[in-house]
């Protein structure tokens, strides 16, 4: 049977919380509380029946799993990031034209075809 891929979002806290050593550190850079950190770690290790983390008082450190999951992690987010960058944020710039007829029953009268010419790259 196959799996379910983990959450992006657990990837990505997990990811954080792995390179800065703490669920508050990683959260302070994600925006998000070190209790929302714990949890969608604690989902992660759950999904994937393991431990990924020792936990401390102050401080996480990474168990023999979560230290050879790291550098997978880091690449498939890598990955990703490079991939929509290439496809979102090209240099390329398309000129989309817009048509768009309004027509406005109150007023009972037709206002004519607007165009509107838009500069966005894609």
């Amino acid at each position: 049977m196959r799996k379910t891929i983990p959450s992006l979002n657990w990837l990505r806290v997990f990811e954080a919380t792995a390179r800065l050593g703490s669920f508050s550190a990683a959260g302070k850079s994600l925006h998000i509380s070190a209790s929302a950190v714990s949890q969608q770690v604690s989902a992660l290790e759950s999904h994937l029946q393991t431990p990924l983390f020792t936990r401390g008082p102050r401080s996480v450190s990474l168990t023999d799993a979560g230290a050879s999951f790291v550098p997978t992690v880091q690449q498939a987010l890598e990955s990703l990031e490079g991939a929509a960058d290439s496809l979102f944020r090209g240099s390329s710039k398309a000129i989309v034209h817009v048509q768009v007829s309004l027509i406005l029953p109150q007023a009972g009268w037709r206002l004519g075809c607007i165009y509107l010419t838009m500069h966005t790259p894609i």
